[in-house]
C-alpha cells in the first residue's frame, strides 16, 4: 500500500481527519486564518509534563476506563504509528518514542499528546 494511502485511511479510520471544510472546497487559508494540522509532533513545553503525568497501570479497571473515554487502545495506535514513522515519517520519530516509554501507563495527557501526533502525520 502506497505511504499516503496507509496514513490517509488511518487518520479516518481513527475519525482524526484533519482536512478542513477550506481544504475541500478547493479554497486555500489566508494569513489570518490557521489550519487544523498541527505544526510539530509534539510541541517543546508539553515534553516535562509527559514525564509528570502517570497513568493507571495497564489492565487495571482505571485503564480500561481511560481507553474507553479516549476511544481507542494507546498500543494500537502507538503501533501504527511505529509503521509510519518506519515506512515514510521520519520526522514523528522523536514523538513515538518518548512516547512509546509511557505504554504501560499511559494518562490522559499522553493519549492526547498520541493524537496529537497522528493528527500531525
Amino acid at each position: 500500500m502506497h505511504a499516503k494511502a496507509y496514513l490517509e485511511r488511518f487518520l479516518q479510520t481513527h475519525g482524526w481527519d484533519t482536512e478542513s471544510d477550506n481544504e475541500k472546497n478547493g479554497t486555500f487559508y489566508t494569513d489570518s486564518m490557521k489550519s487544523s494540522k498541527p505544526l510539530s509532533p509534539l510541541s517543546s513545553d508539553c515534553l516535562e509534563q509527559l514525564f509528570n503525568h502517570i497513568g493507571p497501570k495497564e489492565h487495571s479497571p482505571e485503564a480500561i476506563a481511560l481507553e474507553k473515554t479516549a476511544g481507542f487502545s494507546y498500543r494500537t495506535v502507538l503501533g501504527e504509528l511505529m509503521y509510519a514513522y518506519i515506512t515514510c515519517q521520519p520526522d514523528i520519530g522523536y514523538a513515538i518514542t518518548t512516547l512509546s516509554k509511557f505504554s504501560s501507563a499511559p494518562s490522559a495527557f499522553h493519549y492526547k499528546q498520541l493524537q496529537h501526533v497522528a493528527k500531525y502525520v
